[in-house]
Order: structure tokens, then sequence, then C-alpha cells
């Protein structure tokens, strides 16, 4: 999961979740407690502060601005939460940045690149089978088996009165037979309706995005001081499509041995805007590293 960015001088919310059984829990009440990367208290100290829940229990606390005014890396935000009666405590770090670097590419830049990942992968047909909230699809005989890609995918409604409405997924559990929609329905489904599960490479698309943020990394840059991040969309989609082609063993290998050389060639190529004095602009000098340039 790639760490957490705050914006500088904005009132933001770090959020956390735990899974266990592979199923998000729902504590009874959370704490937290922050500090800054070398130990030290916020602007205005943030102890055993309370924390909102929402329904599915994600846990989330809300800086202030005025603790967001120092920018950094590795601030500290201890949890400490009830479960079952018992009390738990976690760790996670954040940032605070002047940009954020994001993804900016979608399926269809995936499917663009390499036409044949499109029918790649066949729909999945369903039924309901049982109501549940309206933001939920629930489906106890074809929804009971572990699919990785079904979550970030997308599933249309194909009969009822939500016919044609469509969603991303944003959770899937195999253990309740349940996909968590991002839209809601209005009215919900009825048992009898039918949907389709459409494929998304955003878990491959995630995974080669926190590859190069990592790679950034090891070259003793931070990612959120790079200017522009429409810089880094050609490698990002090679790396994507090898990702994607990967798990197709050697139906693909070939391609998928291209993809990973452009990818890698494309990478030694990048010449990036950089901000290192955290102006919020390039900075006027050109400093070169083995394989990239970051212009400063």
């Amino acid at each position: 999961m790639t760490k957490q960015e705050i914006y500088q001088n904005r009132s933001e919310a770090i959020t956390y979740k735990k899974y266990i059984d592979n199923l998000q829990i729902v504590p009874a009440s959370a704490t937290v407690t922050i500090t800054t990367g070398g130990g030290e208290d916020m602007p205005t100290p943030i102890t055993d502060a309370a924390c909102a829940i929402d329904g599915v229990g994600t846990v989330s606390y809300t800086l202030s601005a005025a603790n967001t005014v120092n920018l950094g890396e590795n601030f500290v935000a201890e949890f400490k939460y009830i479960y079952n009666a018992v009390e738990y405590l976690d760790r996670l770090l954040f940032d605070i940045v002047i940009n954020k670097i994001e993804s900016i590419i979608s399926d269809k830049d995936i499917e663009d690149e390499f036409s044949a990942l499109k029918g790649l992968y066949f729909p999945i047909y369903g039924e309901i089978t049982s109501i549940g909230a309206v933001n939920e699809i629930i489906d106890k005989r074809n929804l009971s088996e572990e699919k990785s890609y079904f979550k970030g995918g997308q599933v249309k409604i194909l009969s009822g009165d939500n016919q044609d409405f469509l969603s991303e997924i944003l959770e899937y559990s195999y253990t309740d037979s349940k996909l968590t929609l991002k839209r809601s329905m209005a009215p919900n489904v009825i048992s009898g309706d039918k949907f389709v599960i459409l494929k998304s490479y955003e878990n491959e698309i995630t995974r080669a995005f926190d590859e190069i943020l990592d790679w950034l990394r090891t070259q003793g840059y931070r990612p959120t001081l790079i200017i522009d991040d429409t810089q880094l969309r050609e490698v990002h989609i090679s790396l994507s499509v090898a990702k994607a082609l990967h798990p197709l063993g050697k139906f693909q290998r070939d391609n998928y041995e291209d993809y990973t050389k452009k990818y890698l060639q494309q990478r030694s190529q990048l010449r990036l805007l950089y901000d290192e004095d955290e102006t919020g602009a390039p900075d006027d000098s050109v400093d070169s590293r083995p394989q990239t340039t970051f212009q400063r």
C-alpha cells in the first residue's frame, strides 16, 4: 500500500483499515497519537485523539491546517482501537507534501497499448440471491471463490429496476459472496436481478505505480517532489502491461519480456522536473544520476 500523503496547509484526513482473515474489521472505538518523524509533537499536539469509524470499519482522523504547516516525511500515526473487547495498537507513516504524485492511467490506456488485453478475461455473470445494503451485491452461487481481479473492476446490472446501472467495485469478500460498490443503487436490487462483472487492470496499474515510486526512492529522490506526474505516464503504461501479461505464462511470455525491456529502456531515458528546495517550481540546476536525469 502506498504511503498516505497530506497536502501542506490543508485540513485533510488520514485513514486506517485493519483486516483479519481477509475481512475488514469494525472497531468499537479508536484513538490516534501523531508525532513528527523525529518523535516530536505536532504544532498542536495530538495525543489519544478520538477517531471516526465508518460503517465498514475504516478509521479516520482529520488533521487541521495548523498541523500540516510543516513539510516532512514519515510522520507517525499510532492508532489504538478496541475490537472484541481487546485493545490493539498499530502504526502507519505519512508525509506532508506540496504535491501528490498520482497515477494518471486507466484500463483504456493499457488496452490501447496492447489490444489483446481487451478480451482476455471473460465477464462473470451472476444473479442476486439475497438483499444487502444499497451499495452491495450478494450472489452465493457465483461469488464464492477468491478472485483478486474483482476489486477495481466494474459491475453492470442487466435486469430489473436498476438495469444498465454501472459502478466500480470497491471491495470483494468471497467468504460473504459480496461485492461492495462505489455507487449506491436506488431502488435497491431484488433477488433474481442479473448482473455482470467486467475485468479491470487496477491492481496491475497500482502495483506498477508503486514499483516505479519505490525505484525512484532507491535513486535518492522523493516522488512527491517531481513537478509533473505526466512525465511517468509512458513508463507506467509499459510496466502495467508487463504485469498484466505476466500471469498468462508461456502464452504471452515473449510479449511480457518485450514490455519489461521497453519499461527499462523508457526508465533509463527519463528526464524529470524536480523541486529539491520545495518551492513548488523546478530548480535551476541539472543533476545527472545513472539511468535517469532529474531537471532541478
